[in-house]
């Protein structure tokens, strides 16, 4: 039986400069892609499914071959700390969908225990309220959270290649004149 090879989505940016790449904030140790850099990369993206094996094309003769690197891992840097940020807040999802359940449970319990007429009903609906927000964070913000995290990591795994491109310097004679 034959394994179906997965193509690649392929994102092609193209480049007249580099001067916006990298984040003006970051430090040249660590450097960071600038958030017009990841809004690119994360636009161009959505219209692949989140599953799917990346490739990203840099068009540009602006980029030196001492820098080809540095973007490399500027890109993989900036979504590995996207995933590790996700993690943290699948972790507080969770947490907090635990805790609104504990709460609606404790109050369906206490009105279960009231014997007048009035505020059982009112304590379940106060109840139902919370357990609802429970799953609600559950059922669609975490899947959310986890599809978001999902794509993040096919940007740290997609491979990046840098292509000279002639044609810029063509189009750019073309907007002199």
């Amino acid at each position: 039986m034959k394994r179906k090879v997965k193509e690649e989505a392929i994102i092609n940016m193209v480049l007249r400069d580099d001067h916006g790449f990298l984040s003006r904030f970051s430090s040249h140790e660590t450097p960071v892609i600038s958030s017009e850099t990841a809004s690119f990369l994360e636009n161009s993206a959505e219209r692949f499914l989140p599953g799917k094996r990346l490739r990203l094309r840099i068009y540009s003769d602006a980029i030196e071959d001492d820098e080809k690197e540095t973007y490399a891992m500027a890109i993989k840097d900036y979504y590995t700390d996207k995933i590790f940020a996700a993690k943290w807040e699948l972790l507080r999802y969770t947490l907090l969908a635990l805790l609104l359940l504990m709460v609606g449970v404790t109050i369906l319990v206490i009105s279960l225990s009231i014997k007048e007429m009035l505020w059982p009903t009112l304590l379940d609906v106060i109840a139902c309220v919370f357990i609802w927000e429970a799953v609600s964070i559950v059922a669609f913000r975490k899947q959310d959270l986890r599809i978001k995290k999902f794509r993040y990591r096919s940007f740290v795994k997609m491979k990046i290649e840098f292509v000279p491109n002639e044609k810029i310097a063509l189009i750019e004679e073309k907007e002199n004149e």
